[in-house]
């Protein structure tokens, strides 16, 4: 259902950004761990550090380092690929508390190694196991030929696993981007009958893009247009 003109009005006005939202739950990261799931996945997906004029994720995190606030690469891409574990199979924020973030980290380095039916069974288990019996469950998956030898090995995060992580990322923001784009042309098809009428409208919502300075979808920029034309009407700034 579509936000009404006064809530988006309210959003714009005054929006917390996701650098602010990451920067608050990095105060108490501990307590905050659920909040940090979502907020680092839309991160990822809205590429918040272009959004801040940074080159890489990287840099944009090393930045928020130098200021006090300490995540790194390899947390951040733990409370993403957690969050994609939440989404995957619907886990509740009360189920959540009660596994405890770093049980679903370690379920989340198999995720991609088993089927959905075995993740499902293993995250029902998953309140009764300690996290030293799931890092076992997890080498025995991952290193089947050395899990008796390194039960208790940490799992370490190469260089070359972080940007297949990234990789991975980019493949998901594609196929957002792909989503948004039907979107896109859906909506042409719905306000525009001919190709004149098409390029008045990219024009309007190019311009209404650059006002806000966000990449918002159709939806929202016609919206915003409709905003302020209802204001400079009220205002008596546009007449008949």
């Amino acid at each position: 259902m579509l936000q009404s003109i006064t809530t988006l009005k309210q959003q714009f006005t005054n929006p917390m950004d996701l650098t602010e939202k990451l920067k608050t739950c990095l105060g108490n990261e501990q307590e905050n761990k659920w909040n940090l799931c979502s907020i680092c996945h839309e991160i990822i997906i809205e590429k918040e550090w272009k959004n801040k004029r940074f080159n890489s994720l990287r840099q944009y995190l090393n930045e928020l380092s130098a200021h006090g606030y300490h995540i790194k690469l390899k947390t951040f891409y733990d409370y993403v690929n957690v969050n994609r574990l939440i989404i995957k199979f619907d886990i509740q924020k009360s189920d959540f508390m009660k596994i405890g973030f770093y049980k679903l980290r370690e379920i989340s380095y198999i995720v991609k190694k088993v089927d959905e039916e075995k993740i499902a069974e293993l995250l029902s288990k998953l309140p009764y196991l300690s996290v030293k019996e799931i890092k076992r469950i997890k080498n025995e998956i991952l290193y089947p030929e050395r899990s008796v030898k390194n039960e208790d090995r940490e799992f370490e995060v190469s260089e070359e696993d972080i940007r297949e992580l990234e990789r991975m990322h980019e493949e998901e923001e594609e196929k957002y981007n792909s989503i948004q784009n039907e979107q896109h042309e859906k909506f042409y098809y719905l306000y525009c009958t001919n190709e004149n009428e098409a390029e008045t409208v990219e024009k309007a919502l190019n311009i209404a893009k650059k006002l806000t300075g966000k990449d918002y979808d159709s939806t929202f920029l016609f919206l915003y247009i409709c905003e302020k034309f209802i204001y400079f009407y009220e205002k008596e700034l546009i007449r008949a």
